[in-house]
Parts: structure tokens; sequence; C-alpha cells
């Protein structure tokens, strides 16, 4: 086999291991990404039953804290989940939602 011969080869089982590699990067983010995203939402939502935030300063504390220990505000009575719960139909909604799933109310 002569040098162009080798260099042609070399080209074609570059391609071809470039072109399995791309599809299996394509079939693994669209099997990986949903897992990943939903995973990471249980822990924002774990998370949000023992955390509250500063009205004042966004600092985070836990659910057991009564004022913020980075500005001395007040702290809210309800934890990041408690706010999340409708209170026109009591769907608990996930942390930081703005409108209830359930109905469409604003939520606090």
């Amino acid at each position: 086999m002569g040098f162009l011969d080798r260099a042609i080869a070399r080209g074609v089982n570059r391609g071809i291991n470039r072109s399995v590699n791309q599809a299996i990067d394509k079939a693994i983010d669209k099997t990986v990404t949903p897992a990943v995203t939903q995973a990471a939402q249980n822990l924002a939502n774990e998370a949000a039953k023992v955390t509250k935030v500063c009205p004042a300063c966004g600092e985070v504390a836990g659910a057991d804290k009564k004022f913020c220990t980075k500005c001395g505000a007040a702290l809210p009575e309800a934890t990041v989940a408690q706010a999340a719960v409708c209170a026109g139909c009591g769907k608990q909604n996930e942390a930081g939602a703005k409108f209830c799933a359930g109905c469409g109310a604003a939520l606090l």
C-alpha cells in the first residue's frame, strides 16, 4: 500500500470515528439531559423545604432562623417551599414559581 492509499485510509477512518462520536454524543445528550434536569429540580425542591430567603438582602438562611445573619432583617415565617403552595387551590408548586401550575393564580 502506497503513501496515498494510507493517507486516504487514515482520512476515511478519522471521518468514520468523528461521525460515530458525534452520533454517540447526540444520543447521550438526549437521554441524560432530562434525567439530570429532573434530579436537579428534585434537589432544589428538597432544599426549598428547609430554606428561607431574606426579603431585604436575598441571603439564604435555614428554616429555623428568625433573623438574617447578613443584614439583621426579619425572615419570613414560611420556607421557600411553603411559599410555593397556592392559596387558591392548595397545589404545591416548584420552588421559585411565580404562578400556580394548578389554577394559574399568582403566588406570593
